[in-house]
């Protein structure tokens, strides 16, 4: 992604900010030496970029924090969704042997929204927030 803004009063000269995004994609078969190894290489090249420019002196250069995103987590929705069901019937199953009472699941709520959590460049929590209302018989 770029983006160019122009601003500035001066009409001989006005200021520029270009703002760059570098997106490294990694492949599902892409193991954690893969994945560094790629994440090493964006940094060297934003690295070479930077010290290449920075002794110029109507250019600044800056950069951000880096961030991570899961970008097809659509994808995991079916298997996180299996997850809750299959915890809430390990619970149900616990309250069973432990009370005498067989629980059934009255009503289920998932909202739409995938939270995901970054833990590092090769690991992500993804979660869906539901609640569930179990009855007693």
């Amino acid at each position: 992604m770029l983006k160019v803004t122009f601003f500035g009063k001066d009409k001989d000269e006005a200021s520029t900010n270009l703002t760059l995004c570098l997106t490294v994609k990694f492949e599902d078969k892409n193991d954690f030496w893969d994945r560094a190894d790629s994440v090493a290489q964006a940094l060297d090249f934003l690295d070479d970029f930077m010290k290449a420019h920075d002794r110029k002196e109507n250019i600044a250069l800056s950069r951000e924090a880096m961030f991570y995103e899961v970008d097809n987590k659509e994808q995991f929705r079916e298997e996180i969704v299996q997850i809750i069901y299959s915890k809430a019937k390990k619970v149900a199953d616990v309250t069973d042997q432990n009370e005498g009472r067989e629980p059934k699941v009255r009503e289920v709520k998932f909202d739409q929204n995938i939270r995901e959590d970054i833990l590092n460049f090769n690991k992500a929590l993804l979660s869906i927030d539901a609640t569930m209302e179990f009855s007693f018989e």
